[in-house]
């Protein structure tokens, strides 16, 4: 394994490291923040590597954090939103296909997408 590969790798494992560590977070909004920087961290890693799909699937995901966080700008559609985005999940998820695993990725960002759009932090972790 050459240095830019072990780079990369420490770069996912970062991501992974934030994520985890997101979910001890108290608030809802802290809670936010730290799942996007663990996102966006994992846009860095896909993009590295050259996994296109994982990318895509992030930024969305990465989008999707930042207008939870703004949940008041967006109250009239918030009931149907968490749907839509998991529909675009969905979307990007089959076009970027790969093999039979990729359902739970897909699967896991989608329930993800709905969780994260619940007000409690009790219930979304």
């Amino acid at each position: 394994m050459d240095l830019y590969q072990l780079f990369c790798q420490a770069v996912g494992l970062l991501a992974m490291g934030v994520l985890c560590f997101s979910y001890q977070m108290k608030e809802r909004r802290s809670l936010l923040i730290m799942q996007t920087v663990g996102t966006a961290l994992f846009c860095v890693h896909y993009l590295l590597i050259g996994a296109m799909g994982g990318l895509w699937l992030n930024i969305v995901c990465v989008t999707r954090n930042l207008i939870y966080y703004n949940k008041d700008r967006f109250s009239k559609f918030f009931r149907f939103l968490p749907f839509v985005l998991a529909v675009i999940i969905g979307i990007i998820g089959a076009l970027s296909w790969e093999n039979f695993f990729s359902i739970f990725i897909i699967l896991g960002l989608a329930i993800n997408t709905v969780c994260l759009s619940f007000s409690d932090p009790q219930k979304i972790r």
